[in-house]
């Protein structure tokens, strides 16, 4: 078969998507950056190779596949998209792979292999960005330090070309969303950070959220064919737009108790046109990969929601429920928001990594979605692995004992030896005991600086508090019983407070001020998971 009669695939890879979404620290531009990326492959890409007379196959994470008859076909398409790209989203940039391919099925996986380590010796290779700094005399622009074009009268100041584009599309960002996932007509998709939840007198917190499944990659890799591929891409952006929509029905359901100031809730914030703010805003939505930001005092129970759905959706629409991993940063407001991002990110790639680890040299179920988080107060920028190893989290008595027990099982049981890392008793029982002793909250906070000390001292600690206070440490308790109340899990009595070296109960004090009550929620559903019971 000659060449002319070849078909050929192109892999197409958008590069810096990252910084490109989440480095500035206008919500606004975070939005447009999304919008611009789904619509290069996804609209751009597929509008072109129709225009050219080839077939776009599907896209998803950042990448496209497209079919052509001829690689002068596949270079043409590329070109327009590019020049597309440089017009209409300056700084966002492309690569791709070319592979000829004889249209069997036999010879499909081998030519995607070809076509990946292709594109990854294209990305290697290629040439950085040239870039013009300006002169002496010229603005730069506050969000990327390039040269600026344009002055904002809205927000007074000088923005380039990427943050132009960003802007603009920040506003048609919101329109797609309400198109995908409305909004009741007395809410609204803020984009503004400030907007998504405040209490008068108290710190602003953020909830960044990053979601992404697990063991995706082999699942993909398992395509023996481009209609199954195309197949399966499909499904998983079905599946993720559908955990979405669950989880923001889920706030949406719950928001009369999420406002409920009596109850511990918060109010909802007002736009310009005194239009109340919804308190999340989807970020980056499609297929396995989401992230969204919210008011901290909901993030990790939307995590959990989130966790669930997937699960849930992916059971209706793959071969078999997948599972994925949540990792939360909880920050404030105004702290840099791509470091939050990478935070985010990171603590959902070691948890993920956790997993595999105990699958590998315990044997554990490898069927397990968990979730981690990590609370800064301050202006701290220190990595994650720079904060786990540092005195923060060990105590100070013994290095090995660890003054958290994250991540958290969400669905799937933990090893019967650390039924406290199950997320329903963490959240149902441990947390939610803790949230209902508010007048006794500041012997809770003092027990906090005692765990720092380790496991001796908050033995003595513990005993002492079982004298004078006739500390339970039952599950369930009537709350007309008096004394102090820390739950442990059955059949795991945990008299020093660090069972294998580790406390749940620092974990639990740390949010028990910083999550809503269970009683915010009219559809309190969350102790038992998709699979898998309470330990």
């Amino acid at each position: 078969m000659g060449t002319a009669s070849m078909s050929y695939l192109s892999l197409y890879d958008l590069t810096g998507i990252q910084p490109y979404i989440f480095g500035s620290n206008i919500l606004q531009e975070n939005l447009g950056g999304s919008y611009l990326v789904k619509q290069a492959l996804d609209e751009w890409l597929k509008g072109i190779a129709g225009k050219i007379g080839t077939e776009w196959q599907w896209s998803g994470g950042g990448n496209a596949m497209v079919m052509t008859n001829g690689l002068d076909q596949a270079k043409q398409v590329a070109t327009e998209l590019s020049r597309r790209l440089h017009q209409t989203a300056p700084g966002l940039y492309v690569a791709c792979a070319h592979q000829e391919w004889n249209g069997s099925d036999a010879d499909f996986k081998e030519q995607r292999k070809a076509l990946h380590r292709q594109l990854r010796a294209n990305k290697a290779g290629r040439w950085p960005p040239a870039a013009f700094d300006g002169v002496g005399f010229t603005a730069a622009c506050v969000s990327t330090g390039e040269p600026a074009i344009k002055w904002d009268e809205r927000d007074e100041k000088w923005v380039g070309p990427a943050a132009k584009a960003r802007l603009d599309y920040g506003k048609k960002a919101a329109e797609d969303l309400q198109e995908i996932y409305p909004l009741p007509h007395d809410l609204v998709w803020t984009n503004q950070f400030d907007q998504l939840g405040r209490s008068r007198g108290e710190q602003s917190m953020l909830g960044v959220i990053h979601f992404d499944g697990n063991s995706m990659g082999e699942r993909f890799e398992g395509a023996c064919s481009l209609p199954k591929l195309c197949e399966l891409s499909n499904q998983v952006n079905k599946a993720g737009k559908r955990t979405l929509e669950t989880a923001l029905a889920w706030v949406a359901t719950n928001l009369a108790g999420i406002t409920d100031v009596n109850k511990g809730g918060f109010e909802l914030s007002l736009d310009k046109k005194k239009k109340t703010c919804f308190p999340v805003r989807p970020i980056v939505y499609g297929g396995d990969d989401i992230t969204l930001v919210c008011d901290a005092r909901i993030a990790l129970d939307l995590a959990d929601e989130l966790l669930r759905a997937w699960h849930r959706h992916t059971g209706d629409l793959l071969s078999k429920p997948a599972h994925a991993c949540a990792g939360v940063a909880l920050v404030r407001v105004h702290y840099p928001f791509y470091r939050a991002y990478q935070l985010a990110e990171n603590l959902c790639k070691e948890t993920k990594q956790y997993l595999r680890d105990r699958h590998k040299k315990h044997g554990e179920s490898a069927e397990i979605s968990a979730m981690d988080w990590e609370f800064i107060a301050g202006a701290g920028l220190a990595t994650l692995k720079r904060r786990r190893d540092s005195d923060l989290y060990r105590a100070a008595s013994d290095q090995k004992e660890q003054l958290h027990a994250r991540p958290y099982y969400v669905i799937g049981n933990p090893p019967a030896t650390v039924p406290y890392r199950y997320w329903g008793w963490f959240r149902n029982k441990l947390v939610h005991a803790l949230q209902e002793q508010e007048e006794t909250h500041t012997r809770f906070k003092e027990l906090a600086g005692v765990l720092h000390q380790g496991a001796s001292v908050t033995r003595v600690h513990l005993d002492r508090w079982r004298d004078r206070f006739g500390l339970s440490r039952a599950e369930e308790r009537d709350s007309k019983v008096g004394g102090l109340w820390l739950p442990e899990p059955k059949n795991l009595p945990i008299s020093d407070g660090f069972p294998h070296n580790e406390t749940p109960y620092l974990d639990a004090i740390e949010l028990m001020d910083r999550m809503l009550p269970l009683r915010c929620y009219s559809t309190n559903d969350k102790a038992e998971s998709a699979a898998g019971e309470s330990p």
